[in-house]
């Protein structure tokens, strides 16, 4: 009986390890410059973004034997992503603001 509990639980793992990605996200996602960038280029931007600061958490998900050190730069890399289109994003509101009030 336990060895027919156990089939399906090995399907489940195969499964779970099939959603991990092999390696860790490519180079991050260029960051228009608020200053000049269009609706269009922020809006591309924020889904490059959002999908690459999801791989690494995805990445990091999957490997509990990676050292902390190594955890660490990774967090690092999608925090600096992310704080990289938030300021750009708050110089182009505040650009389209400008605009509005002229």
């Amino acid at each position: 009986m336990k060895q027919l509990l156990a089939i399906p639980a090995l399907v489940l793992a195969a499964g779970a390890m099939a959603e991990c990605p092999a390696q860790f996200p490519s180079d991050a996602p260029a960051v228009p410059s608020g200053q000049a960038a269009t609706h269009e280029q922020m809006y591309e931007a924020q889904v490059a973004v959002n999908a690459y600061v999801e791989a690494i958490e995805n990445y990091l998900d999957c490997r509990s034997e990676l050292h902390p050190l190594q955890q660490s730069r990774s967090l690092y890399l999608a925090e600096s992503v992310a704080d990289s289109y938030n300021a750009e994003l708050a110089k182009f509101r505040a650009r389209e603001n400008m605009l509005a009030t002229n």
